[in-house]
């Protein structure tokens, strides 16, 4: 398939899930391709189709919600793809804690229970899940909880947490690295819409 083709199955395969015309979707894309998302990069990435429409679905949504331009809003965007990525793991029926979060950097994950205040965790909370990367193969990593009892929840949903990413594995680490990819481009998104 060339990248034409490619491009235009997404398309395609967006509009059929929308229900909304090829034309308008394809109007769409190309807002987002001037606004700064390279996904030619999803192509020679080797992106498949689905997870490509996925990704297009978040950041077009996004885009459209929040001023990019704007650092304070686009805090709050990222903060939407975040509760995003919890939302599709509980789809996907894995079981997290209710006040579980997510921050994504780059090519990892963080998973941790929400503490007080807006942005910070609990502390020793953390399941990071590593995407495939380069010559880095998709891992996992959770500090020692010790010994403990069942009041500590930290400890408790710590080990919860990375029991369910073990046991899903391969949908974890297929919506992992598809938020990954959803990160680079929302943050190509945010520079462009700087910009100018």
């Amino acid at each position: 398939m060339t990248q034409t083709e490619w491009e235009l199955t997404v398309i395609g395969l967006f509009s059929r899930k929308i229900e909304v015309s090829f034309s308008i979707i394809k109007t769409k894309v190309e807002q987002l391709k001037e606004k700064g998302l390279n996904w030619s990069i999803w192509f020679t990435k080797g992106i498949d189709v689905e997870t490509a429409c996925r990704a297009l679905y978040i950041l077009e949504k996004v885009s459209r919600k929040y001023d990019l331009a704007i650092e304070s809003e686009q805090k709050i965007a990222l903060d939407s793809i975040h509760d995003s990525y919890i939302v599709s793991l509980r789809d996907k029926g894995l079981t997290l804690a209710e006040n579980v979060g997510a921050a994504i950097y780059g090519d990892r994950i963080d998973l941790a229970l929400k503490g007080d205040g807006e942005y910070r965790t609990m502390f020793a909370s953390e399941v990071t899940i590593y995407t495939p990367h380069k010559n880095q193969e998709a891992k996992i990593a959770y500090g020692s909880s010790g010994s403990f009892d069942l009041k500590n929840k930290v400890s408790y949903w710590k080990t919860l947490h990375a029991a369910e990413v073990l046991k899903n594995w391969d949908i974890v680490i297929g919506e992992s690295s598809l938020y990954c990819l959803i990160y680079y481009s929302f943050v190509d998104l945010c520079y462009s819409a700087a910009k100018k």
